[in-house]
C-alpha cells in the first residue's frame, strides 16, 4: 500500500558534491559502499521471519570489490570485508565516506562513530577511530553527509517529528562530541519530519562553502503532508554560534502543490538544467498529481537571489507509480542526464526512468529518453533506491538500482541489486542488468540502501552494505 512505500522517503546518496556539467578533472575510480537492510544477521545466517527480525535488530556491514565479483555475486560470501554490530547499536546504518574520513551513522543508538582501514572481518569496536557524535535527539544518524569543513547529521523524528538537522563545524580527531557543540536547525512544526533528506550543494552565495538542502517530506504548511524542501545557503550559517536555531530563520521554503504530495520525497541538486553554470535543484513529489507523482525544477540562479519558485513541473504517466521517489544525476557520453524512480509503476513492479533534462522541465508529461524495468517477474518496486557514480573511472556513470522487496525463489524480500554500466543510453527500453545481486535469505531486502564512499582513499572500487 502506498502508505507503507513513502511514509516518508529518506535518500542517501555520496556525500562529495560535484558540478555536473563537463568535467574538468580526471575520473577516478570510487569505491562504492552499498548498505543493504538485511534483517538476518542479528540471529543466525537465516531468518525464518519477522519475529526474528524484531528480535535480534542488528547490523552488519559488508563491502564488495565489484570488479573482483563473480558473474552471480553472493551478498555475505563473495564480500571482501564486514563489520559486525550488536543489538545495543541498533539497525538502520549508514555510511559516509569523503577525502579519508569515514562515518558510521547508528540513528538507533543516536550517535556517528568514525572508523579507519584496514576493514575486513571486524566488530565495530575494531576500527572505531575514536570520534564519536552524540545527541539526545531521536533518529540521530538517519543521514549524515559531509565536507571538508562540516559533518550534517539529520534527526527527522527529533521532537515530535519536527526534526532536527545538526551541523558540526571544527571537529576534533577523537573524543566524543555532544549535540551542544553543534548548530543545530530545528524544525517548524511536529510531523515535519526535517532532515530526512540532506544534500550538500554547490557553492551559489561564493563563500566556498557548500549549501544545503534539506528535506521535510511530511510538512504541513499550507495543506497536510503537502511536503516541503528548505534550501539553507552557507551565508546564513556563517555568523550563528553552536546551538539550536529554527530553521525557517535561515532557510528558504517550497512547498508541495497540495496536501499529501509528500514534496522532497527525493531531492537533487547536481544538475544544471537551464545551462546557466549554476546547479539547480530537482525535488520530488511521488504521491502528488493523484498518486502519479512529479518532479519539480528550481532555478539555483532564483534560489541565490533569495526566491524559492518552482520553475517547472513533469508529470508521472503511470497511475499510483510513485514517480519522483527517487532522483538521481547520471552523467553519460555527451551530457548529464536525470534518473527518475517510479517504484509502483507496471503494478508495483516498478520503473527507472532516465531524461535529459535540458529539455526536460517545460510543464506536463514528457516522454522518458530511456527506460528500465527488470527481467524478474517477481522483482517489486524496481526504482525505489538509486544510486550513480564512475565505479570504472572511464568517465561514466554506472547507474545502481535497487529492489529490496522482489521475491528471490521462494524466499520472501530477499531483494535484488542490479547493476548497469556507464554508456551512451539509447532511446529504447533496456532490458537486462549487467550485473545482479540477489539475497540468498528471506528478508534480506539486498537493494534497499546504496552510496559511493572511498572508505579507505586507495581509489579502488569497494562494496558496502548494512544488514539490519
Amino acid at each position: 500500500p502506498r502508505s507503507t512505500l513513502f511514509p516518508y522517503t529518506t535518500l542517501f546518496r555520496s556525500t562529495a558534491h560535484r558540478l555536473t556539467r563537463s568535467p574538468t578533472t580526471t575520473p577516478r575510480v570510487l569505491p562504492l559502499a552499498i548498505a543493504l537492510a538485511l534483517s538476518a544477521s542479528g540471529c543466525t545466517d537465516t531468518c525464518d521471519g519477522p519475529t526474528c527480525e524484531s528480535t535480534w535488530p542488528t547490523t552488519l556491514l559488508v563491502g564488495h570489490v565489484p570488479n573482483r565479483w563473480p558473474a552471480s555475486p553472493d551478498p555475505l560470501t563473495d564480500a571482501t570485508s564486514s563489520i559486525r554490530g550488536a543489538v545495543s547499536l541498533g539497525v538502520g546504518w549508514r555510511v559516509s565516506a569523503h577525502n579519508g574520513r569515514t562515518l558510521v551513522a547508528q540513528p538507533d543508538a543516536q550517535r556517528v562513530v568514525a572508523i579507519a582501514p584496514p576493514f575486513g572481518n571486524q566488530t565495530l569496536a575494531d576500527v572505531a577511530q575514536g570520534l564519536v557524535l552524540s545527541s539526545l535527539d531521536v533518529s540521530f544518524g538517519t543521514t549524515v553527509v559531509q565536507t571538508d569543513e562540516w559533518v550534517v547529521v539529520g534527526a527527522p523524528e527529533a521532537g515530535l517529528s519536527a526534526g532536527t538537522v545538526s551541523i558540526y563545524r571544527d571537529l576534533p580527531q577523537t573524543g566524543v562530541v555532544p549535540q551542544e557543540d553543534a548548530l543545530r536547525l530545528t524544525g517548524a512544526t511536529p510531523g515535519d519530519r526535517t532532515g530526512t533528506s540532506i544534500e550538500l550543494c554547490a557553492d551559489t552565495d561564493g563563500d566556498g562553502l557548500s549549501e544545503l538542502l534539506i528535506s521535510a517530506p511530511t510538512l504541513t504548511a499550507n495543506s497536510p503532508l503537502q511536503g516541503g524542501v528548505w534550501w539553507v545557503p552557507s551565508s546564513s550559517l556563517t555568523n550563528l554560534a553552536d546551538g539550536s536555531v529554527p530553521i525557517a530563520a535561515v532557510g528558504l521554503l517550497l512547498t508541495g502543490v497540495s496536501g499529501g504530495d509528500r514534496l522532497g520525497s527525493s531531492i537533487l541538486c547536481t544538475l544544471d538544467v537551464d545551462d546557466d553554470g549554476v546547479n539547480d535543484v530537482v525535488v520530488g513529489a511521488p504521491l502528488g498529481a493523484s498518486g502519479d507523482g512529479y518532479i519539480q525544477w528550481i532555478s539555483g540562479q532564483t534560489l541565490r537571489d533569495g526566491t524559492a519558485t518552482a520553475s517547472g513541473i513533469v508529470l508521472g504517466s503511470s497511475s499510483n507509480g510513485w514517480f519522483g521517489g527517487q532522483l538521481r544525476s547520471l552523467r553519460t557520453v555527451d551530457d548529464v542526464w536525470l534518473a527518475v524512480g517510479a517504484a509502483g509503476a507496471n503494478n508495483g513492479a516498478g520503473q527507472v526512468l532516465l531524461y535529459n533534462p535540458t529539455p526536460l522541465f517545460t510543464t506536463g508529461r514528457r516522454r522518458p529518453n530511456t527506460t528500465l524495468s527488470s527481467l524478474d517477474s517477481d522483482t517489486r518496486h524496481f526504482g525505489r533506491h538509486l544510486t550513480t557514480g564512475d565505479l570504472d573511472a572511464d568517465g561514466l556513470d554506472e547507474l545502481i538500482v535497487g529492489a529490496s522487496d522482489s521475491t528471490v525463489g521462494d524466499d520472501l524480500t530477499a531483494g535484488r541489486l542490479l547493476v548497469w554500466n556507464g554508456q551512451d543510453w539509447p532511446t529504447a527500453l533496456i532490458d537486462g542488468a549487467d550485473h545482479v545481486v540477489e539475497g540468498r535469505h528471506a528478508f534480506e531486502r539486498v537493494g534497499r540502501w546504496t552510496s559511493l564512499a572511498d572508505t579507505d582513499n586507495n581509489g579502488t572500487v569497494e562494496i558496502g552494505r548494512a544488514h539490519v
